[in-house]
């Protein structure tokens, strides 16, 4: 198949609202250099902080010009040099890095940045790996030493995060109060691993302290 010479592409100019911060426009496909790669999108999704880049209030924003875009899954399509064990990546679905840009179709990053993500996770789920779960997964690791058995406490538990918290955590041995803001979510969250589910309300600390134990 010819290679493509030309791909869609967003583009940042400057920030503002986002349905008229970023326009669409055609980009020549880049050649990948050595220790790179091509990569052609596969998924990218709509993260609120994205929403955030395009305003121009995200905590970290890019030169402008940029290509929009923090998340997504892609897959590899070209290497910049097919002599080395850098051709083994040749045709794998990889998670992109921060900072790639990924409201494209094609795009050049070095290899070393890209982790391939197995083909039996679905595509959607593969692009939003990088910020909600590892969110979570800093939460529970970075703040306290929890031991196993111990219990941790959340609210907003239906949300990206939340979801992410109480798997993690059901990984690693740890147990999930889960307080949300509707009925109707037990179920789904146990079934994903959630200990306990409890709605907000005036009594809720003395409900958190029979469901635990005190």
């Amino acid at each position: 198949m010819k290679r493509a010479t030309t791909a869609g592409s967003l583009c940042l100019e400057q920030f503002g609202k986002p349905e008229a911060a970023a326009s669409f426009t055609m980009r020549p496909v880049p050649s990948p250099a050595a220790g790179e790669a091509l990569v052609e999108l596969e998924f990218a999704p709509i993260n609120p902080a994205d929403l955030n880049v395009l305003e121009g209030k995200y905590g970290t924003l890019p030169s402008l010009p940029a290509v929009p875009g923090i998340e997504g899954v892609g897959r590899i399509v070209e290497v910049g040099d097919t002599s080395s064990a850098h051709a083994q990546v040749l045709g794998k679905r990889v998670l992109l890095p921060h900072g790639y840009g990924t409201w494209r179709q094609y795009g050049v990053a070095p290899i070393a940045d890209l982790v391939v993500v197995p083909e039996s996770v679905p595509v959607q789920q593969a692009a939003m790996l990088r910020i909600n779960p590892a969110t979570a997964f800093c939460m529970l690791r970075e703040f306290v030493a929890l031991k196993p058995g111990e219990w941790v406490l959340q609210n907003a538990a239906n949300s990206g995060v939340g979801r992410a918290v109480i798997q993690i955590a059901r990984a690693c041995g740890w147990k999930t109060v889960n307080v949300v803001r509707r009925p109707g979510l037990e179920l789904e969250l146990k079934s994903i691993g959630a200990d306990v589910v409890l709605e907000e309300g005036d009594d809720l600390a003395k409900r958190i302290s029979l469901a635990t134990g005190e």
